[in-house]
């Protein structure tokens, strides 16, 4: 019964999110109505560039909110240690832009730059290896 309202609730939220980004879809927003800082990270630089190529469409196409300063940070090449490093590496990055200032925004960071790996395991000693790049 408790879970039943917990889901019913989350769907009225995030609902009401989606109906709130309809309506500044587009627009130029105030601080006050969204993010300051959109931060997305990608795996590399191809990514990277993929990414920016996409959010100066949606924005030419007036999909996301306008007056908002969007970045897209590649993860530096070499081994990777998941999103923690990427928060790490988005947050030196956003320091080294906007220095103290930085503390006055309101940032979201989004990780979208992930590499999964699936390993099935068929025998003992013996596995299958899939890489599936997410977007």
């Amino acid at each position: 019964m408790m879970a039943e309202r917990v889901n019913i609730h989350l769907q009225k939220s995030t609902k009401d999110k989606l109906e709130k980004f309809k309506q500044i879809r587009g627009k130029e927003v105030q601080s006050d109505e969204f993010w300051d800082l959109v931060v997305i990270t990608a795996v590399d630089e191809d990514q990277r560039s993929a990414y920016e190529i996409q959010i100066t469409d949606k924005l030419e196409r007036k999909e996301l909110p306008l007056g908002i300063r969007y970045h897209v940070f590649a993860d530096p090449p070499g081994c990777k240690i998941g999103n923690g490093g990427s928060t790490l590496h988005s947050l030196q990055c956003l320091h080294d832009k906007y220095g103290k200032s930085l503390s006055g925004f309101k940032v979201i960071l989004i990780h979208a730059g992930i590499v999964l790996i699936y390993i099935i395991f068929i025998k003992p000693h013996s596995c299958i290896l899939f890489i599936v790049n997410e977007l």
